[in-house]
Parts: structure tokens; sequence; C-alpha cells
């Protein structure tokens, strides 16, 4: 075979490797990693505004983006204190973790008066509803 021929089969095989990464390989990657992978169980909670969302420790803007609120309070694992008391003020909060360890770092630190309703995974992000 000669060599034009080989190094066109090849850039084909690359062409096409591509082509499967980009639109097939790399979307369903970002959906299943994404907080916006379960829209109908994100929505059921976070939807009312009267209801406070926080993000711990790190902002979740895509799920604020695609529920149209600006309002998500972003606390870091230093301000842990100051969200359980913005927490305290409401009969109902919901958190979204936006680190693998912050879910275990406040079931240490949560006071006895909040329990937690429900608990679901959002992609990479975990989403708790706590009442008081």
């Amino acid at each position: 075979m000669p060599i034009g021929r080989y190094i066109a089969w090849v850039g084909t095989l690359l062409l096409a490797l591509l082509l499967v990464a980009n639109y097939a390989v790399i979307p369903r990657y970002a959906e299943f990693h994404s907080p916006w992978s379960n829209p109908d169980n994100v929505s059921q909670y976070c939807s009312d505004r009267s209801v406070p969302v926080v993000c711990y420790p790190r902002s979740c803007d895509s799920v604020a983006f695609y529920l149209g609120r600006d309002d998500f309070q972003v606390y870091r694992s230093k301000e842990l204190a100051e969200m359980l008391q913005s927490m305290d003020k409401h009969s109902r909060s919901i958190i979204l973790f936006a680190h693998r360890n912050s879910k275990l770092i406040l079931s240490h630190n949560v006071p006895p008066h909040f329990r937690v309703v429900y608990v679901g995974k959002l992609g990479l992000c975990d989403m708790a509803v706590i009442e008081r």
C-alpha cells in the first residue's frame, strides 16, 4: 500500500474518531455529570422561591440558571456556622453540595433540631432537603 493511501486511511479514521467523540461521547459525559441531569427532580424541590437554596461549599450556577433563579446563597466551608444560622431562619432549606466531601462534613456539624427529609444525586453534586 502506497504511503499516500495509508495516510488517507489514518486521516479518515482519526476524523471519524473525532466526530464520534465530539457528537456522542462528550455530550453524554457532560449530561451524566451535570447537576441538571435530572431536571424534574431539581425543579420539584428548587423551583419554589420561598424556600432558600444554599450551595455548599461552591456555587452551583447551572442549576440557578436553568431554574431562572438568582437568589442562591453560597457558603464556603469556613462559613458553616453562618450557613446554619441562615437555615435556622426558615422551616425548610435546600442544600446543593458541590463537593464530594461536603455532605459528610455537614452531617457531622448539623444541629439536632434539623432533620434531613430528602437526599438526592445531581450528577457530581448532591442535594438535601432539610427541615427545622
